[in-house]
């Protein structure tokens, strides 16, 4: 059980409740050590059987509404840094055991300080919140995750993604951030709210550091504002330990 059940990432979080006849201490020990949440004897009455796996089932409800509830972002109601932290690791390894690239956008929102500072905290916590959903239009495929990292900025995961992919994303979530044309009065770039964004992508090997990819997908987000802001960098980034 313990190798198709509690080792696989797709089941090991499914509650288990071992019926058994062995009533023994060892043997209930055994199986919660195996990862069960409970343990009946036979023989059992089915109505508590039942009332068991109810109380389970709801238990279970609600650890996955708290647990998704702290990854989300409390403005913006995407994944959070934590989410993106967690999600970044699991795709690193992931990345390593396919030999799959993996592609990782870094964006931020053009003179936001000057966009706060002019129309106030209020609208610009509407116009991060309208970012946030531009982003998660911009994201569309199952396994990708958009992510509010922090402040005004933005990330997003996109796992077997190779630079071409990569770079269609950002490009439509600069577009789709455009295209809502919220006023920006105080931009030096446009006379509505823009954003920039860089753009990394490597496909792993054994010993190589998930912190590498984002430190490239940061210096590229570097580049874009440097360049004038208002556009995607998708260049390479020199650092090691990558070649």
């Amino acid at each position: 059980m313990r190798t198709t059940i509690k080792d696989a990432p797709e089941t090991q979080n499914i509650p288990i409740i071992f019926v058994s006849a062995r009533g023994a201490v060892q043997d209930q020990e055994r199986g919660f050590n195996l990862g069960a949440v409970d343990y009946i004897t036979k023989p059992y009455e089915l109505s508590i059987l039942r009332a068991r796996v109810r109380t389970h089932v709801t238990l279970k409800r609600k650890s996955d509404l708290l647990e998704a509830l702290v990854s989300l972002d409390g403005l913006t109601g995407i994944p959070n840094r934590r989410r993106f932290d967690e999600t970044l690791n699991n795709e690193w390894r992931r990345a390593i055991r396919e030999q799959i690239p993996l592609a990782l956008i870094m964006a931020d929102v053009d003179q936001f300080k000057n966009y706060n500072d002019f129309y106030g905290h209020g609208s610009g916590d509407d116009c991060l919140r309208e970012v946030a959903q531009c982003l998660m239009e911009a994201v569309q495929r199952p396994g990708d995750l958009a992510a509010r990292y922090g402040g005004e900025e933005f990330a997003a995961i996109l796992p077997d993604c190779d630079k071409d992919g990569a770079c269609y994303v950002a490009e439509r979530f600069r577009n789709l951030v455009a295209e809502r044309g919220i006023v920006h009065e105080r931009s030096a770039v446009a006379q509505h709210v823009t954003i920039s964004a860089g753009i990394a992508t490597h496909a792993p090997t054994l010993g190589d550091l998930s912190e590498d990819l984002l430190k490239r997908a940061d210096l590229a987000l570097y580049h874009a504002k440097w360049n004038g802001r208002n556009q995607v960098y998708s260049g390479v980034i020199e650092l090691m330990p990558f070649v």
